[in-house]
């Protein structure tokens, strides 16, 4: 395959995959356009035609509809990728540059919807990315706003440490033994603590911070 080729055959997949989106958005409108019409019709206290029967006339019209977007959208796919045959390649022959175009479009369409899939999975990626960079920054942002109060700032330490005594957190946090114990009683009552109470002294593990 010469470069000039390879160039038509790149723009025609993504020409291609772009009018296949176009397709499948009219579709979309057209079905819409129909299911409106089915309900409207169906629902009405004013019966002319039996519902078989006019649900036969509609269907019918509706793939007539889609039939000729298909149409549409192949001639204006072909006439799109003969205009790039001519730009690039310089065809000078009307007749040549038209089978050429038919063949060419023929051969994107498969990979045109490679293309649609690939780029849709990229796109998918890139909102994936940014909901767990949003998420990463929420979770932060919470971290920060709770770290004021003593209270969860056990559970920060915690984090670090996995494992502490009472002893260990009234001494880290400056707090007096009743309030540290005021807020482990707290935390373990929310299941974000468990209190080893079988041996002493006591000690704190870290089940869950409320920015996990």
């Amino acid at each position: 395959m010469s470069e000039d080729d390879d160039r038509v055959r790149r723009s025609a997949i993504r020409l291609v995959a772009d009018i296949q989106s176009a397709q499948g958005s009219f579709e979309f409108e057209v079905n819409s356009f129909f299911e409106r019409l089915r309900k409207e019709l169906f629902d009405s206290e004013k019966i002319v035609f039996s519902n078989v029967e006019m649900n036969r006339i509609i269907s019918r019209l509706q793939n007539l509809m889609i039939d000729l977007l298909n149409q549409i959208m192949d001639k204006i796919s072909v006439e799109a990728v003969k205009q790039i045959q001519i730009s690039l390649g310089d065809l000078k022959d009307v007749r040549e540059s038209e089978m050429l175009a038919e063949k060419a479009t023929s051969a994107a369409k498969k990979e045109a919807m490679d293309y649609r899939f690939n780029k849709y999975v990229v796109s998918l990626e890139t909102r994936v990315k940014a909901l767990e960079e949003n998420e990463i920054a929420l979770k932060n942002w919470l971290r920060k706003v709770l770290s004021r109060d003593k209270k969860y700032k056990i559970l920060i330490l915690l984090e670090k440490e996995k494992t502490m005594d009472y002893a260990e957190i009234s001494k880290k946090l400056t707090l007096s033994k009743s309030k540290a114990r005021e807020y482990i009683n707290e935390l373990e009552k929310n299941n974000l603590i468990s209190v080893d109470k079988t041996k002493k002294p006591y000690t704190v593990t870290l089940k869950q911070t409320l920015w996990i």
